[in-house]
């Protein structure tokens, strides 16, 4: 495969396309998998109910996917948008639901969700209140946040591994060859090198 940079309206040839396939289903499968997972093991749910928390999050997310991607009426950019799970309400799920129980939750999803949808007609119109400095700083503040999660996933998680050397060398080996793909190689390598490091 050539080291060339792949052009905006260009169709890559199949075996880009199938390593870009992989990896984004990779990638986009850990982040709408994440979610459900850490709040149902901080809410101390059992492993029946984080596995429905993990399969409705699947679905939604692929419906709101094919909504983005084909669009219904108005609704929908008809652009390849994958939709997914958004890590900054994991602190108030676990808040609410480990005072007021899954059902709590649920229920608060389902009013903002609403609410973020009338929301969405006139995000453009307030969008010029909200500089780049402010959304970059919620970003950074979800990200330092998460870091505990994140080391301890790294040490093992919950699993018996927590701890143990193999576990900090398993992690420690895909940032090692994460970073060593973004810097020693060009064109097509870097942008796999999520699937590759994996």
């Amino acid at each position: 495969m050539s080291s060339r940079f792949i052009g905006v309206d260009e169709k890559p040839a199949l075996p880009y396309l199938i390593m870009y396939g992989i990896q984004h289903v990779l990638a986009m499968f850990a982040g709408i998998v994440a979610v459900p997972l850490m709040v149902g093991t901080a809410l101390k749910l059992p492993g029946e109910q984080i596995t429905i928390l993990v399969q409705g999050s699947l679905l939604t997310s692929g419906i709101g996917t094919l909504v983005q991607s084909l669009g219904i009426g108005r609704l929908g950019a008809r652009l390849p948008i994958c939709m997914g799970t958004a890590f900054v309400f994991i602190s108030p799920f676990i808040s609410v639901g480990s005072q007021l129980g899954i059902q709590a939750i649920l229920g608060a999803v389902i009013v903002g969700g609403i609410v973020e949808f009338v929301f969405s007609f006139f995000v453009w119109r307030i969008q010029k209140y909200v500089p780049p400095v402010v959304t970059g700083t919620v970003v950074v503040l979800i990200g330092m946040g998460l870091m505990p999660l994140g080391f301890t996933w790294l040490a093992g998680g919950e699993s018996s591994l927590f701890g143990q050397p193999i576990s900090f060398a398993i992690g420690g080996l895909v940032l090692v060859i994460l970073i060593l793909i973004n810097q020693f190689t060009k064109g097509f390598w870097p942008s796999i090198s999520v699937a590759l490091a994996i």
